[in-house]
Order: C-alpha cells, then structure tokens, then sequence
C-alpha cells in the first residue's frame, strides 16, 4: 500500500468520527441508551448499521457557579 493510500484512510477514518454527548442519566441506563443509539442511527442513513462511522459517546459533566462561587446547578 502507497503512503497516499494510507493518508487518504487515515482521513477517511478521521472524518467519520460522530460525537454523541449523553448526561450521566442516560449513559447508565440501558434503555435510555438503546434509544439514543437508535437515533443516532437513524440520523446517519441506517437504522440497522454504523458501519463506516466511528461513533464516541461522552458522558456529560456539567457544573455552573455563580458569582459569588456557590454551585447552583450540575448535570
């Protein structure tokens, strides 16, 4: 294989990343997550597959402050 042959995969690998971004909530529960699959899925032409995508989940931490430093709200 031609080192062009390897760059083009390389960015062919690299523009198929999709990022999900789930609330704890839902990333610790198995329905939940079946759904959001299924969406995502769905969002990217094959319900059945995600052949060809490189599909992350992160789970998301969210913590807000006010001015005067007190929490007041997380997710």
């Amino acid at each position: 294989m031609s080192e062009y042959n390897l760059n083009e995969n390389a960015l062919a690998t690299k523009n198929n990343i999709v990022r999900v971004r789930v609330p704890a909530s839902v990333a610790f529960d198995l329905d939940s997550m079946n759904k959001v699959t299924a969406e995502v899925l769905k969002e990217l032409g094959c319900r059945a597959c995600h052949s060809g995508h490189d599909i992350r989940f992160d789970i998301e931490r969210e913590f807000i402050f006010n001015a005067k430093l007190d929490m007041i709200n997380r997710f």
